[in-house]
């Protein structure tokens, strides 16, 4: 009997036992809460720690691709310098330059020179090219230049004989000097049908301009003349048919044979106290020529001073006149009246011909004896004697 409840309390125990272990097996074990980054945003949608977050964790986003470091090659390397010097063809230096070795500089203020014109810089014997050339090394630049005008020296004083073409530019200064001479005059044809030209001034001290210094210079368009000019020769301006504007220098006393003949597209011209005598076709053929006026001081009008200057209405003779010569305003299609002052004396033929639309009011009651008798010439002008101001 203790046999059988021996083993009856032995089989209890060993039930006990494994329904203990069973249970202790199931617990599952403690899991530790989760770490959280204080810097970290559970809410942000970019946080792949967010259970809520629709960004596949497991996914590189896009990144800019990385961008290399400029680096300089010889980052120890100093920059090397060379010397660039400005001379002039004397010697004289002007200008002294520092320029980083390798590189391109801009070309200085071009030098002056009177007489000359300017042709560079020059390395030696070649002109220096500043768009594309780069120093390399200390470098001297000459400047160079080419005299743009013929002349020859007499007792000290130059005389301009020829201007040289292709160095001479549009807008023309004519120098007072030249290689140290003073110039005195321009000589005869001296730029005769440089129809390139557009201006011209002649500079102060210059005293005499030859005959045709300028004629046929077709798109010359203005001209000034220093007063020490005291002569201008024949035909000096003649057949300058841009020319509008023309002014003589104060001390001219005569205005030559066809100084402004042919000048189409001259409409002013401005005579200075002092002329006597204006020559002979002086301003013929001057279509445009509207405003002139005669100075108190002129005796003379020669031949075809004013001859065809169609576009003259009105012209005013001083009491200072005492010749008019044939043809003077002959074919002045446009002068409507002109008054003849006592002064008159002599009068040639043909003085009005072909002005049909003038009255010439004569302050004489008839005709002088040295009036020719057909002073009117044929073509419809009329006259009216004994007129008073």
């Amino acid at each position: 009997m203790k046999k059988y409840l021996c083993l009856l309390i032995l089989a209890f125990l060993s039930i006990f036992v494994f329904v203990g272990c069973g249970e202790e097996k199931n617990d599952p074990k403690p899991v530790d809460p989760p770490v959280v980054d204080p810097e970290v945003d559970p809410k942000d949608p970019g946080n792949p720690t967010d259970p809520g977050n629709p960004t596949d964790p497991e996914v590189d986003p896009v990144e800019d691709p990385p961008t290399d470091p400029v680096v300089d090659p010889n980052p120890n390397q100093q920059k090397e310098y060379v010397e660039v010097t400005f001379k002039l063809n004397d010697g004289t230096e002007i200008e002294k330059k520092s320029v980083e070795k390798g590189t391109k500089i801009s070309a200085p203020k071009a030098p002056e020179k009177d007489g000359y014109h300017f042709e560079g810089w020059f390395d030696g014997s070649t002109k220096w090219d500043f768009t594309n050339q780069e120093f390399i090394k200390n470098t001297t630049l000459v400047a160079q230049w080419h005299i743009m005008f013929e002349y020859e020296v007499d007792e000290g004083y130059a005389t301009i004989t020829k201007g040289i073409e292709e160095y001479l530019p549009n807008d023309l200064v004519i120098p007072s000097t030249i290689d140290g001479y003073s110039v005195y005059a321009l000589g005869e044809a001296a730029f005769e049908d440089y129809t390139f030209l557009t201006s011209v001034k002649i500079s102060d001290g210059i005293e005499y301009i030859d005959y045709d210094v300028f004629s046929g210079c077709s798109g010359l368009t203005s001209v000034e003349i220093a007063d020490s000019v005291t002569l201008i020769d024949k035909w000096a301006f003649s057949g300058c048919e841009s020319l509008i504007e023309f002014k003589f220098p104060s001390n001219i006393t005569v205005i030559r044979e066809g100084t402004l003949g042919h000048c189409y597209s001259l409409k002013k011209v401005i005579i200075p106290s002092g002329v006597t005598i204006i020559e002979e076709a002086a301003f013929n053929n001057c279509e445009s020529l509207t405003d002139i006026t005669i100075p108190n001081t002129v005796k003379e009008i020669w031949a075809s001073a004013f001859s065809s200057c169609k576009s003259l209405k009105i012209i005013t003779i001083p009491s200072s006149v005492e010749f008019i010569d044939v043809y003077a305003f002959s074919e002045c299609i446009g002068l409507t009246s002109i008054v003849i002052p006592i002064s008159v004396v002599t009068m040639g033929r043909d003085v009005f011909k072909l002005c049909s639309s003038l009255t010439v009011y004569v302050v004489a009651s008839s005709r002088p004896s040295e009036w020719d008798e057909n002073f009117l010439g044929q073509g419809g002008a009329s006259v009216v004697w004994g007129y008073k101001n």
